[in-house]
């Protein structure tokens, strides 16, 4: 797919601690035609999207926070 026919999106999960540290980030590229079509399905429909995320991203976001759910919050020692 050639760059003038994507949409890029990032996110970054952590910024280096240090000066010499990486940053870990997530990229996300769909192709623009794509954008389009679901932009003109949800204008058509009334809605307008903040928003599109690719199914795995959706399905570990949905994990992770239900595993932190389930992890019991520490307690502070007195």
């Amino acid at each position: 797919m050639a760059i003038k026919e994507a949409v890029f999106d990032y996110e970054i999960f952590h910024e280096p601690q240090s000066v010499v540290g990486s940053y870990d980030v997530g990229v996300s590229v769909f192709p623009r035609r794509i954008v389009a079509d679901y932009s003109a399905t949800f204008a058509a429909a009334g809605l307008a999207p903040v928003a599109l995320e690719i199914e795995a991203q959706a399905i570990a976001r949905a994990v992770v926070a239900v595993i932190r759910s389930r992890v019991p919050t520490p307690r502070r020692k007195k």
